[in-house]
Parts: C-alpha cells; structure tokens; sequence
C-alpha cells in the first residue's frame, strides 16, 4: 500500500510539472503575440508620427547673397539653437536628433549693414523626408555689419623697461612698422594705432632687440584704448620685433679750434674771449659707456676775424654738422654761435719791406730772392697791444719746405707771421685776401 501511495504522488507531480511547463510557453507567447499585434496596429493604422526636438543649431546661409559679395557679415544672432516639432513617417524621424539637423536663416535679403529679423528653415543633414510643424522661434534677429581692412601703424611702449641711471631710450623701430586690421566698420574706423608693451626687466645701458607677439598689442583710438575688440578682428600678421636703441645722456661743454693763428698766438686767452650762445649741450650717444669731456663744433680761421665793419664778429655752425653719428641731440638746439667781441680790439697796418722778410729751410742747389717789394698786412689784437706794435716786434718768414722746389722760375709763397712780445696780436685778412704772398725768383746755383 505504502509503494502505491508513492507512485501516485510521483505520477501527480510529473503532471502539474509539465502542466506549469505548458503555462509558462502559453504566456511567453501571449507576450509576443501582443507585441505583434501592437506593431502591425502602429504601422497600419498609426503611419506618421510628430517628435519634438530641441537644441538644434542655427547657422546663417550668406552663399550668393548681396551681403557676402559687398563684405557684409553678420556680427550677431539673438538665437544660437532653435525648437523644432516634426512630423514624418516613423521609419524617417524616429531616430532623428537635434544633431541630425540645421536651422538655417537665409541672408538673400540683406542688403546693408543692419538689424534685420529673418526666418528660420530646417533642413535634415541626412536627407530624411519630414514635414516641420512649428518652429521656436520662428524668426531670429540678425545683426551685419560691413567688413573692411586698413592699415594701422604698429608703435612701441617702453614704459616697461627699467634703465640704468643716466640713459635713456630714443628711435625705437617696430618691423613691420604698419599692419593690416579686418573687422566691422564701426571698430576698424576708430582705430588710430597699434601700441605694443615691450616689458624687459632688470636694469639696462646697452641697446636690444625682441620679439614681441599678439598678447602684448594694445589697440588705441587716439589716447584712448579701446577694449575687448581684439577677438573681433584680424591681422595680417601679428609677430613683431622691436628694436630698443639705448643711449647714455650728458651734458658737454662747447669748443672751438682756431685755425692759421700765429705760433706766438695765444690760443687759450682768445678763446677764452669768445661769447658762445651756449656754452654747453645735452646729448645722448648710442651705447655709449664713456663720457665725453667736451664737444669741437668747429674751426673759426683767425684770419677772418677782421673786424670789417668795426663790429662784433659771429660764426654760426650746425648741430646737423658738428654732432658725431650716433648722437642725440638731446637740447634740440640746431645752431650755436659764437661771437668775437670787438670791444677793446684795435687794427693796425704795417709796412713790412722785403728784407725784413726771412727765408727759412732753403733747399741746396738754389739761390732765392724776393722781388715783392713789401707787404701790408692787417694786424688785430688789443687796444693796448696794437698801439705798441712797431715793424720791429714783428717776425715775417718764408718756410720754402711748403712748396717742394725742382726747377729755376719764380713762386708765390706765403709769409708766415708770428709777433713774440704781443701774443694777442692776430694777422687778419685785408682786402679779402686771407694770407700775405710774396714772389720769390728761384735759380739754380750751378
């Protein structure tokens, strides 16, 4: 009885076993059969469906336009992405995404540097077939603005460098010198120069060269920087090198050499008299590192002082002239004079016969005679000297070493003056003729 009782319990859980089984496959199939019928529903009786996508990009079509032939760009757009609800068949835009398509605001109509408020377009990136229900927004405003290009001058500011004491910076060259700007007319108009920062630390007294870039431009309108323009334009070009010239500033004195003075001459005392109208200038010399002591800007031949018209004598001379290269002029002074004061001068003529004229260094194998009878010249010094000149405290030579002596025939010469007891007595010109000649007959002695 008990191994009956065990066989039917077997039996009857074989059967609800594969009864549960049976259940289970009833069910899945339910399941799938449902799906099935859902699908073939949608498809049959639901074709077309709508989505709505949002965060499409908008761009601005300026192919062909007006705008874009006459360099007229848009500068901004109040919208950068759009909302668009579609409607299309489910296999064409049921996978479509915002990535999938373009806003697009045609520029056919624009024709001058304006606001203008257009309308939005969609089109599909990849060819699918849909109908757009609603736009949002519908139009966007568009701002455009003429393009145009001129070139700007490119300066320097030093204001960053530290110097030395006692130099200064002068000249410097920015290479180029001027580029080209791009960008709306009302920003390109207003721009007058290009200021570039040239920061050096340390101190310095020679002179250098950088190159300096984008980030250290400054752009200006007058004295007045104008800011946040720069990610607005472009440039021709936007590496420079900048040259720094660097000079050391003194002060030196004035001087002046005298010329054809006689060897008794008192050079010092008459410079000494002389009325400089200034007497010192301010000047710069490029990487210099000694300083001068003074500065010769010019000869004054003392023949020339004559005193013609019994007056006081100046002599001009150039700072174009007399300043070495190199040299700043740093007192902006273009011309110096320099005045010979007549007061207490005196001129006296004498009469200097022949044989109180010497001749000096006689080359051999010559003989030498002076036909001039005489000689007048003009003599210039101090009252008081002038008025105790006699014949006799005046020294005439002929060096015949200053002209070289082949041949018999006769030689102008100068007579060369020198007067020992008076050293402020000069020999001046008379009668416009700078220095005392007289003709010597020379023969051979063999």
């Amino acid at each position: 009885m008990k191994n009956f009782s065990e066989a039917l319990v077997r039996r009857l859980r074989m059967r609800f076993t594969k009864l549960m089984e049976q259940d289970a496959f009833i069910i899945i199939m339910s399941i799938l059969t449902a799906i099935l019928i859902w699908f073939t529903i949608s498809v049959i009786e639901y074709p077309n469906i709508r989505r709505q996508i949002t965060g499409v990009p908008l761009q601005i079509d300026m192919a062909g336009s007006y705008a874009d032939e006459h360099n007229i760009m848009v500068s901004s757009v109040s919208e950068q992405t759009v909302t668009v609800e579609i409607e299309g068949a489910r296999g064409e835009i049921g996978d479509i995404h915002a990535e999938n398509l373009t806003a697009v605001v045609y520029a056919d109509g624009v024709l001058s540097a304006k606001d203008y408020v257009l309308p939005v377009s969609i089109k599909s990136n990849n060819d699918r077939v849909f109908t757009v229900v609603s736009i949002n927004p519908p139009t966007v405003t568009a701002n455009f603005v003429e393009i145009i290009t001129k070139e700007v001058p490119v300066t320097a500011n030093t204001d960053g460098i530290s110097l030395a004491d006692g130099y200064m910076i002068d000249n410097v060259v920015v290479s180029p010198a001027a580029i080209a700007v791009t960008g709306s007319k009302d920003i390109v108009d207003r721009i007058t120069d290009i200021s570039l920062n040239v920061p050096k630390p340390g101190a310095t007294s020679s002179s250098f060269e950088l190159a300096v870039g984008s980030s250290d431009m400054v752009i200006y309108n007058g004295n007045v920087q104008m800011q946040n323009v720069i990610p607005d334009l472009t440039f021709d070009r936007t590496d420079f090198i900048v040259k720094v010239p660097v000079y050391r500033k003194q002060t030196v004195d004035l001087d002046v050499t005298i010329t054809n003075a006689p060897e008794t001459f008192s050079v010092e005392d008459f410079k000494n008299s002389l009325l400089f109208s200034n007497t010192s200038l301010e000047i710069a010399a490029l990487d210099q590192t000694a300083a001068l002591t003074s500065l010769n800007i010019g000869t004054i031949d003392i023949r020339q002082v004559n005193f013609e018209s019994g007056k006081d004598m100046t002599f001009e001379f150039s700072a174009d002239n007399f300043l070495p290269d190199g040299y700043e002029n740093l007192s902006e002074i273009g011309n110096i004079t320099v005045t010979v004061p007549f007061h207490g001068m005196s001129k006296k003529m004498l009469m200097i016969p022949s044989n109180y004229i010497q001749l000096i260094n006689r080359p051999a194998g010559f003989e030498f005679e002076i036909i001039t009878s005489g000689i007048q010249p003009l003599f210039i010094g101090s009252a008081e000297q002038i008025n105790a000149l006699t014949r006799e405290d005046i020294i005439a030579v002929v060096d015949l070493n200053s002209m070289p002596i082949s041949a018999a025939g006769d030689l102008k010469l100068t007579v060369q003056f020198s007067v020992p007891a008076y050293p402020e007595i000069w020999v001046a010109a008379n009668g416009g003729i700078l220095s005392q000649r007289v003709t010597v007959t020379v023969s051979r002695t063999e």
